[in-house]
């Protein structure tokens, strides 16, 4: 159920009633709130010391006395607090985990699928191969904890999208494919992942330029600083303690003059200049004008946060305020709710700035997919629907 139209049918009350009771004693958990609805009363007991939010399986990453475990959506110990350090469960079912100075991954259950030996273990890719170190070398295993790549390397990375990884050997980078075969020679001093238009930044000296899969260069390495073209088909650069941006051909579209900069997004870039951060369109046009001293990136809903004299608040993509800044801290907007601060306490607002959860938490997080958000009184930790 979408959340904004879930809580926008409840009052305030009854809302503030509908929380996740973990079981647990009454006696010894503070309780911390109740509310009582149409004949029933329901209570808030948090009891974790730190949480974090559910994963598109379910489970949930906790901690008890300085340990990682998981619960599922009942609060039920799915996997019991025993890791000194923990991921959240990705989508391939799997959660990375360690104890002590050695990492691997669980399933679901608590099993080890990839034996807790490794100094490092990365991500699976799309091929299948997840980064692995062991005694200061790197390379790559599957899901059967098997080395399908040897570790040689003295650094490496994860596997793109593309199916090309980056390399070093002898403070030297290049690229490698699924057989560990050399794709592109090891001779820049750092390089990046192809993007969809099939380039990659790279760095030779100590300036930066791109390269095509054939390892040709085909934007000379001339810029102080590059990154990555977006889906606008642009790339920020850094000239001179300056941003501005390349087309595919290198031509400078937007002249280096801002003092910060991000990437495009929807065709709309934000940038500072003079002390103040606007957005411009790609034609280095000023679309919102110059007067925040913070805008975050366009959500779904098409709202930014913004910040004015220490207060924060929301914009749309004309710089029209939707929600006057008036919060003492605030996040971009996440599934159609967004957190807010006032006098060091949390709560949740709607895109009309309207206060669905009034400020009565100590920490909160956004709510996730499954309409939970984690929520914090005191030093321990709970969830609310």
């Amino acid at each position: 159920m979408n959340p904004t139209r879930f809580y926008s049918s409840l009052s305030p009350v009854l809302m503030l009633g509908m929380l996740i009771a973990f079981s647990a004693p009454a006696q010894s958990e503070p309780v911390v709130s109740t509310a009582k609805g149409e004949g029933f009363e329901l209570l808030f007991l948090p009891r974790f010391d730190d949480a974090k939010d559910f994963a598109a399986n379910g489970l949930a990453r906790v901690k008890v006395k300085g340990k990682y475990g998981y619960v599922n959506l009942k609060g039920k110990e799915v996997s019991s607090p025993r890791f000194d350090d923990a991921e959240d469960f990705a989508t391939n079912g799997l959660a990375w985990v360690r104890v002590k100075d050695k990492v691997g991954y669980i399933d679901a259950k608590g099993k080890e699928v990839i034996p807790l030996r490794f100094d490092h273990v990365g991500k699976f890719a799309a091929n299948g191969l997840a980064l692995a170190k062991v005694e200061g070398k790197y390379g790559y295993i599957n899901r059967k904890s098997e080395e399908i790549i040897p570790l040689r390397f003295e650094r490496a990375w994860g596997f793109a999208a593309d199916g090309l990884a980056v390399v070093m050997v002898e403070r030297k980078m290049g690229y490698i494919n699924r057989k560990g075969e050399t794709v592109i020679p090891l001779y820049f001093d750092a390089a990046g992942n192809f993007a969809a238009d099939g380039l990659a930044m790279i760095k030779m000296g100590r300036k930066y330029g791109y390269i095509n899969k054939k390892g040709e260069e085909v934007i000379p390495s001339r810029f102080d600083n590059a990154f990555d073209f977006t889906a606008d088909g642009l790339a920020r650069v850094e000239v001179e303690r300056k941003y501005g941006y390349i087309n595919k051909k290198g031509e400078e579209v937007v002249p280096p003059r801002f003092d910060d900069a991000e990437d495009f997004a929807n065709g709309l870039a934000r940038v500072k200049a003079e002390g103040k951060y606007g957005c411009i369109d790609a034609k280095g046009m000023e679309i919102i004008p110059f007067r925040f001293d913070h805008v975050g990136k366009f959500s779904a809903n098409g709202l930014a946060l913004v910040q004015v004299e220490g207060k924060y608040g929301y914009i749309n993509k004309k710089g029209e305020e939707v929600v006057p800044p008036r919060f003492d801290d605030a996040e971009d907007f996440y599934n159609g709710l967004e957190r807010f601060n006032v006098v060091n306490k949390y709560g949740y607002i709607n895109e009309r700035g309207e206060e669905i959860v009034p400020p009565r938490f100590d920490d909160a997080k956004d709510f996730s997919a499954n309409g939970l958000a984690r929520v914090g009184v005191k030093d321990k930790y709970g969830y609310i629907n």
